[in-house]
């Protein structure tokens, strides 16, 4: 009976011991993704207020620009980087950080490149000058948000955290200069954004790239196969996640007019947080879900899944319900221009679409971990189809309600395609994973 007892006690002790040492890292990545979230709400509320709607609307059409081509940026470099990255022992993952960011210059020279010749058709007064941003920011800024990722990877988020809040510091200083000085326009305050994280990240890149010589198996061909292997099907769905995403604002300068794009942004950052919040939980658990894949039981796995699952669900009902019944209020606190108002009526349907996408995200971080980009690349795509086919055409004929109808059917069709695809991964029932990428001797 004792001896029962001792067992029992030492199986208690090993399932906390897990906790315990998840739960700083988890408080350290939560802060990272609160210092970081809250520098970029404050950079864009600062923005709104100190610039008219038009000028707003430009640096968010910009920046709706820029995830498109940071959907490639992210399937090729960065999403690969998380899912084989955090499976390696020290030694090779030194020597594999190295690959990444050779890899990484390339992919964000072609990248600027192409951001470069296609700018010229960005039409628009606001846009002329400030267009010209994103082919400088593209490098900058995502050399950045790679690096700050690798500390994930590396279980590090304690770097990760002191990065962002250099980030913050730079920024928002730059950011009160340049209104200052009366320099404040959106090719300044969009160049701000990518000189500051590149200083950031300068160090990171120095120490990966100037490492010493390593026994590691692994070769950049190798590294190189893995990610175009990987990154054939996460390359789609970053695409149409990052179309998703954008093709609302651009939808809205396109039919309505900048002015127009700059209220929605408004309306829309009120969410933002939320999206940084869960970001910077996937940031941490997709890594970490990786490894259990490949080394707990199966049931493990899919009881993790479903936490994870309610987790999101959950953070996203208890943000979003207070934003919709507060959100006239807080839109007049924050900017002080009554006609950030003119789309307050967008609030509920901004609510559903994101609790829909927080349980996108977790769903998307189970069919990563399992290697199935494929699956997330198909119901990603579809929900940027009905937007391409519907929602575009609903703003063109209803303005502000096609808006709405366009948000509530990207992300519900979406939803409900992943929730289809990972049913297996989530309920016990151990699927055949299929299109597994073979690390082979680079482990």
């Amino acid at each position: 009976m004792q001896a029962e007892r001792q067992t029992g006690e030492s199986k208690r002790e090993e399932s906390a011991a897990p906790l315990g040492r998840w739960q700083a890292p988890a408080l350290i990545s939560l802060a990272d993704q609160a210092v970081f979230s809250g520098s970029m709400l404050l950079v864009n509320i600062l923005l709104a207020r100190w610039t008219s709607p038009e000028e707003f609307g430009a640096f968010a059409v910009l920046f709706a620009v820029f995830l498109i081509f940071a959907g490639f940026h992210n399937a090729l470099i960065v999403e690969p980087m998380s899912v084989f990255g955090a499976r390696k022992d020290a030694a090779a993952r030194q020597v594999y950080f190295r690959h990444v960011y050779l890899m990484h210059g390339a992919v964000v020279a072609v990248l600027a490149t192409v951001a470069g010749l296609g700018v010229v058709f960005l039409g628009g007064e606001s846009l002329r000058t400030a267009k010209w941003a994103l082919p400088l920011v593209i490098p900058l800024a995502m050399t950045f948000w790679l690096a700050r990722r690798a500390c994930y990877v590396e279980s590090r988020p304690g770097r990760a955290l002191g990065m962002s809040t250099l980030y913050a510091i730079l920024t928002i200083l730059g950011l009160y200069w340049l209104s200052y000085t009366g320099s404040l326009s959106t090719f300044s305050a969009f160049m701000l954004f990518g000189l500051a994280g590149f200083t950031v990240s300068l160090p990171a890149v120095c120490k990966a790239l100037v490492q010493r010589r390593s026994q590691s198996p692994t070769t950049i061909v190798s590294s190189i196969k893995q990610h175009l292997f990987y990154g054939r099907w996460s390359l789609g769905e970053s695409i149409a996640f990052a179309l998703s995403m954008s093709i609302l604002p651009l939808a809205i300068a396109y039919f309505m007019d900048l002015g127009e794009t700059g209220k929605f942004r408004a309306v829309q950052i009120l969410f933002l947080p939320l999206a940084h919040l869960l970001t910077g939980l996937g940031l941490m658990l997709l890594p970490t879900m990786s490894r259990h894949r490949v080394s707990t039981p199966f049931e493990d796995y899919a009881s993790r899944s479903r936490m994870i699952l309610a987790l999101f669900v959950g953070l996203s009902i208890a943000y979003v319900v207070p934003i919709i019944v507060f959100g006239s209020n807080l839109l007049t606190l924050i900017y002080q221009d009554p006609s950030y108002l003119d789309l307050v009526s967008l609030l509920p349907y901004l609510g559903l679409s994101a609790v829909a996408g927080a349980a996108s995200a977790a769903m998307m971080i189970v069919l990563r971990s399992s290697e199935r980009p494929d699956l997330v690349f198909l119901s990603t795509a579809a929900g940027a189809v009905v937007m391409l086919l519907f929602g575009i055409a609903m703003i063109a004929a209803f303005g502000a309600g096609g808006v709405a109808a366009a948000l509530i059917l990207n992300s519900g069709v979406t939803a409900i395609l992943l929730a289809w695809s990972s049913r297996s991964l989530l309920f016990q029932s151990a699927p055949a994973v299929g299109h597994r990428v073979e690390e082979g001797a680079n482990v």
